[in-house]
């Protein structure tokens, strides 16, 4: 039986004493492969939750997954075997108890129909390109595979069991090139629905729908992430049509009632004099003030009411404006002169110069000492570090100009805010220039005064941006380990806008190749090349 779309019936959902994430949403989703995008803290993982059934509704319904798999994020932290993590472990050892002559019922129970899961479980794990040799790899642990294996694990347990969707959150983090390959590949050839929780766009560009989730809406989009953004482009230009449109409006009310103001002003004056020269019986002044009066009221109220309403409208098509997340920051002392030599990694293989102002990409698989080359270059010298890299490549590196280091999960004190995260950080800052700098990254008024540990994944990334370029003296070699993972599209959007005015050299560890491409990535340095 095929897989059927999922369907969002007035869905609801909140947490206690928090406003609602959804809002009576009504949304269908086809079968296919479905990207799932949003900011942080918009609701993704909950209403992947409510789809699978983890969650319930506060009202409404969800209805069409008959049966769901769920591919953890944190798979290669698992404890577990590869059997465990297919979900066979137990009805494995029952087998194996039955066929070393054991007599249980619970164990034939256990095992049911399934006489020959071990066979089906490593048919499934070749399916998604992760042969084994025989089924004693499959007590291998799970901590020993690479990012790519164990994410072809989780594929293997969801064909294995035959889902009609699977659930994944955030796959490519911390997957290397090869890992990121090997999931494309899986997905291609991919029968059934998945729905893919991400702000890659690598990802996102291999997508058949784009679910969108933002402030409680659920919107639905046809084809990947490119057709996304040009309706996105279209209904944004409409909306900022709509409110030049309403502006129009508004200011010609506002005419038309000073208009109308002047107009009753004049008549009553022309009333007021009349009365004055005595010019009509007393009654019948009585009844035209009394009437112009009404009629002025009446007349003054409409002029008003319209003005209000054109008001209304100009808000409302406000509203339909997304904020641009263009950002600018004034980074004059970051500037290196071309060519100039700012660090070097030696190795038995040679020597590695980082020049700038040139932006250098670190490439290499999990584990091949990346960002423990980062950390080397952040400190000067990585000798300390040798045993953290892999065997045989010893380095020794040097730093020749101010070296700032912005981490993928950077350490802020949840406590303070993050204008005084900043200030410690960078103490001889001055006061308007870190909030200028915040500002210039979206964090203003009461972001700017929240405490980190309440702040999203992006704001807190911002601030510790802001730590980084903000130090004194600037730092002229600036290093991004993973700065992408787990962030959204827009904090990403307001990452790459903040760079755009360094003027110091980069190097950069990253797996997504449109981040890459967006930062102007001029050299490569593959790791195998220092072993």
């Amino acid at each position: 039986m095929a897989p059927s779309s999922i369907s969002l019936n007035s869905l609801s959902f909140s947490w206690p004493d928090s406003p609602p994430l959804l809002a009576a949403q009504t949304a269908r989703i086809p079968v296919g492969r479905i990207g799932l995008i949003g900011a942080n803290g918009a609701g993704k993982t909950t209403l992947a939750r409510l789809i699978v059934g983890d969650l319930a509704p506060t009202s409404g319904t969800v209805e069409g997954p008959a049966s769901t798999w769920t591919l953890r994020q944190d798979l290669t932290s698992s404890t577990g075997t590869i059997a465990a993590e297919l979900g066979v472990a137990a009805q494995r050892a029952a087998l194996h108890r039955v066929l070393a002559g054991g007599t249980d019922e619970r164990d034939l129970e256990r095992i049911g129909a399934d006489w020959d899961i071990e066979e089906r479980a490593l048919a499934a794990l070749a399916a998604v390109g992760l042969a084994l040799p025989d089924a004693g790899g499959l007590d291998r642990p799970v901590r020993e595979l690479s990012g790519g294996e164990a994410m072809r694990v989780g594929l293997a347990g969801a064909r294995l069991h035959g889902a009609d969707w699977t659930i994944l959150d955030e796959p490519t983090n911390n997957l290397d090139t090869a890992g990121r390959r090997a999931l494309f590949t899986a997905l291609e050839q991919w029968r059934g629905g998945v729905l893919l929780v991400s702000h890659d766009a690598d990802l996102l560009d291999r997508v058949d729908a784009i679910v969108e989730l933002r402030a409680g809406e659920v919107r639905v989009f046809g084809g990947a992430l490119e057709a996304y953004e040009t309706a996105l482009e279209a209904e944004q230009s409409a909306a900022e049509a709509a409110v030049r449109q309403a502006q129009g409006d508004l200011a010609r009310e506002r005419r038309q009632r000073v208009e109308t103001q002047t107009r009753l002003a004049r008549s009553a004056g022309h009333g007021r004099r009349a009365a004055a020269d005595k010019r009509a019986p007393g009654m019948a002044l009585g009844n035209w003030k009394r009437a112009a009066q009404v009629s002025a009221g009446r007349a003054e109220g409409t002029a008003a009411a319209r003005e209000a309403a054109a008001h209304d409208r100009v808000e409302e098509a406000r509203g339909r404006v997304r904020a641009d997340t263009a950002i600018r920051l004034a980074l004059p002392a970051t500037a290196v002169p071309a060519s100039r030599r700012v660090a070097a990694v030696a190795s038995a293989a040679g020597e590695w110069e980082f020049v700038g102002p040139e932006h250098t990409r670190l490439t290499g698989a999990n584990g091949s000492g990346k960002s423990t080359l980062l950390a080397g270059l952040r400190s000067g010298d990585a000798r300390e570090l040798a045993a953290r890299v892999p065997a045989g490549a010893p380095w020794r590196v040097r730093s020749h100009v101010p070296v700032g280091l912005l981490d993928q999960d950077p350490v802020l004190p949840a406590g303070a805010s993050a204008l005084a995260a900043v200030r410690a950080a960078v103490p001889a800052a001055q006061p308007h220039d870190i909030r200028a700098a915040l500002a210039a990254l979206e964090l203003r008024g009461t972001a700017a005064e929240a405490p980190c540990g309440a702040l999203s994944g992006g704001q807190r990334l911002r601030v510790a941006l802001a730590r980084v370029l903000l130090a004194a003296p600037a730092p002229q070699l600036l290093l991004l380990d993973e700065p992408t993972n787990s962030l959204d599209r827009e904090s990403a959007d307001v990452l790459v806008g903040a760079l755009e005015d360094y003027r110091g050299a980069l190097a950069v560890v990253t797996h997504d190749e449109g981040f890459a491409e967006r930062l102007g990535i001029t050299r490569t340095l593959e790791m195998d090349d220092l072993a």
